[in-house]
C-alpha cells in the first residue's frame, strides 16, 4: 500500500466510513467525528445534505483538523474546525490542545 501527499484528497469515503460505523453501534448515542485532513476537496450536494441530516439524527459532533489551507469543505460539515497552520492563526501545540479539551 502507497500512501502520499500529492492530492487524491476524499472526504466523502471515510465519512461513509463513519456514518455505516456509528448506525452499526447501538450503543452510540452521541459520537464525536475527529476528521482530520492535509487538504479539501469537493463533496457532492446530495451527499452532503445526506451528512448533515445523519449528523443531526444521531446527534454526531464533527470536529474538523485541517492541517494546512483553507476550511473551505470542512468547515461545512464541521461544528468546529481548527487549523494547524500559520493562516488560521494556531500553532500545533496549541491547535492539540484546544481540540482535546473539546472532545472531553
Amino acid at each position: 500500500m502507497k500512501i502520499g501527499a500529492s492530492g487524491g484528497t476524499n472526504y466523502e469515503l471515510p465519512l461513509r466510513e463513519v456514518m455505516r460505523i456509528i448506525e452499526q453501534e447501538k450503543d452510540f448515542t452521541k459520537a464525536d467525528v475527529l476528521f482530520i485532513s492535509d487538504g479539501e476537496c469537493s463533496i457532492p450536494p446530495e451527499f452532503f445534505e445526506e451528512f448533515i441530516s445523519f449528523k443531526r439524527k444521531c446527534n454526531v459532533r464533527t470536529i474538523g483538523v485541517l492541517i494546512s489551507g483553507i476550511p473551505n469543505v470542512i468547515a461545512r460539515f464541521s461544528d468546529e474546525v481548527f487549523g494547524l497552520n500559520t493562516i488560521m492563526g494556531l500553532d500545533g501545540v496549541k491547535a492539540a490542545e484546544e481540540i482535546f479539551l473539546k472532545l472531553l
